[in-house]
């Protein structure tokens, strides 16, 4: 609700650096999918109540257990993070045309 300016993060739904080191979750066994899967619901529902609600936004959030480095790694239905940022940004948004 605070940011205006049109924003397109590239952000896994299971970020490992996050997961560890935020939440504190183990990296192996029953703990660790449990703190990793609440912590993507939780991740999924901010962003879609805070973030894209607002319609100039856009975003690549993808569901593998990484941390950066990941740039044309995963695929949401076909499309690599370099197309989807280059056609959020070619096609602009509602609010902000191009």
């Amino acid at each position: 609700q605070h940011i205006v300016t049109p924003t397109f993060p590239m952000q896994s739904q299971y970020d490992s650096w996050q997961t560890g080191n935020v939440m504190g979750a183990p990296d192996f066994g029953v703990d660790a999918v449990t703190t990793q899967n609440r912590f993507g619901t939780n991740l999924t529902s901010l962003v879609k109540a805070d973030f894209l609600t607002l319609k100039q936004h856009g975003i690549f959030l993808d569901s593998c257990h990484h941390h950066c480095g990941a740039w044309n790694g995963p695929e949401i239905d076909g499309m690599l993070i370099s197309n989807a940022l280059l056609e959020w940004y070619n096609k602009g948004s509602p609010v902000q045309p191009n």
